[in-house]
């Protein structure tokens, strides 16, 4: 009898040593395959090529093989329209691409990064390459982590209520294009680095026919209706120029009222409106564009503007359409003798959707392809742009065609913070005309300052 139990023992220990790892391989099997439930995120852009993300796609997908990703690019102009009639569905994509001035607008139909996600992933172990399924806890970056990974200006830019909205994948700068040959035919050796060189020059640069019109621009500043970045450049001066653009709480526009300096008080918004509608005053010197002229960028590919302020995309558009003109790319002027340098600062952010289904692993995209530096690197090199993290930027300046924008991207800022950007603009635009219309610079300022900040508010 104790033999006869001893053998049923013995054969029942053989047995789970037979077949424990089969029958664990079986139930671990069917826990992975609850764990990785197939699932589909779609991520809307309106910039760049869908294939721009391909190279992020893969790597996320070598340790998710079960998310796939579809990455739909709209135009501009059809874009926001498209997101709201899908909200309205109850449908639409998981992750949106949003114009860092814009996204407050639809901050109610975003999710806030949570401190954690939870997402399955895989490797591949042992002699036969096992796929092992793992359960992490990922951490998303805190408000304080923003400013040890990104440029200054993203953490002011995508934090709203305490929490954070959204992530770069690159950020963009304006930079100035001349053209080789206009200043060498001026004996102008090395493009302006202030904007005291910068009147210099263009005064020597613009080229007038007998009857007054211009042959040659200087350079393209002063108006607001053919020039595409007014908004923008008038930007940069104002906060060149020290202008608060709001309060610290931004709720109100500020950039009309004065500043106190060494016990003096002076207005440096109207200094700032004074400089970049100067290029377009008749009576001013360095008088050069008028709002009869092309469009800024036509005007450049032209070959008859020496002076071009864009960002890095539109180089592609200028090799493009003309082939052989002679232009290099620098920095944007600076004030003379400023300590701090200024530079303007555009960019999209890549936010989760509130409705999203699945907003774990959209999150989880989205921190893995704005944080890591060999993944967001794959990125930049396929959309030619500069980066936002601080880990990339030192080997961008070693890029010829890049080292101009990336030398710009820690001292880049924006500043409107609202919740329409359209109106926004439009005050500033209104205000540019009005200044070329002989209206008071002060009496301007003011009625655009109380535009802008109607639309610092929900609505």
């Amino acid at each position: 009898m104790f033999r006869s139990w001893r053998l049923f023992a013995f054969i029942g220990v053989l047995v789970l040593i037979l077949l424990g790892p089969l029958l664990y391989s079986v139930f671990r099997t069917k826990g992975d395959k609850l764990l990785l439930q197939p699932m589909k995120l779609e991520w809307w852009r309106m910039a760049d090529a869908p294939e721009d993300l391909n190279a992020i796609i893969g790597s996320y997908q070598a340790l998710h093989p079960n998310v796939s990703v579809n990455v739909k690019v709209l135009r501009p102009a059809e874009y926001e329209l498209a997101l709201l009639n899908a909200w309205a569905r109850d449908a639409g994509p998981d992750i949106v691409s949003l114009p860092v001035g814009d996204w407050r607008a639809r901050i109610n139909n975003l999710l806030p990064a949570p401190a954690t996600v939870q997402v399955p992933y895989v490797t591949y172990e042992g002699f036969r390459n096992d796929q092992v399924v793992h359960k992490n806890t990922t951490k998303l970056p805190t408000i304080n982590d923003l400013g040890g990974l990104f440029a200054d200006t993203v953490k002011a830019d995508v934090v709203a209520n305490g929490k954070i909205y959204g992530l770069p994948l690159a950020l963009d700068t304006i930079v100035t294009y001349y053209n080789r040959d206009l200043l060498n035919r001026a004996n102008i050796a090395e493009p302006a680095g202030d904007w005291t060189e910068f009147k210099d020059q263009v005064a020597a640069l613009a080229l007038v026919d007998k009857s007054g019109r211009f042959i040659q621009y200087g350079t393209a500043l002063g108006e607001a209706n053919n020039l595409p970045l007014a908004f923008e450049l008038l930007s940069a001066l104002m906060m060149q120029s020290g202008t608060v653009m709001t309060n610290d709480v931004g709720t109100r526009a500020t950039f009309d009222q004065p500043i106190s300096s060494s016990g003096q008080d002076f207005l440096p918004g109207e200094d700032a409106l004074r400089f970049f509608t100067d290029f377009s005053n008749p009576t001013k010197e360095v008088y050069t564009w008028s709002e009869d002229e092309l469009k800024s960028l036509d005007a450049f590919i032209s070959g008859r503007l020496a002076y071009y302020f864009g960002y890095l995309a539109d180089a592609k558009v200028i090799r493009r359409q003309a082939p052989r003109l002679n232009f290099a790319i620098t920095t944007f002027p600076q004030i003379a003798g400023s300590v701090q340098p200024v530079y303007y600062a555009d960019y999209n952010i890549e936010a989760v959707a509130a409705k999203s289904k699945h907003p774990n692993e959209a999150w989880e995209l989205v921190y893995f392809a704005a944080t890591k530096p060999e993944e967001n690197k794959k990125y930049l090199a396929s959309a030619g742009k500069t980066t936002a993290l601080r880990a990339v930027i030192a080997e961008q300046m070693e890029d010829f065609d890049l080292a101009s924008a990336a030398s710009q991207v820690l001292s880049s800022r924006t500043w409107y913070r609202g919740y329409d950007s359209a109106a926004a603009r439009q005050a500033l635009l209104a205000m540019i005309r009005a200044a070329n219309s002989g209206a008071s610079l002060t009496e301007a300022l003011t009625l655009a300052a109380k535009q802008v900040t109607q639309t610092l508010a929900p609505r």
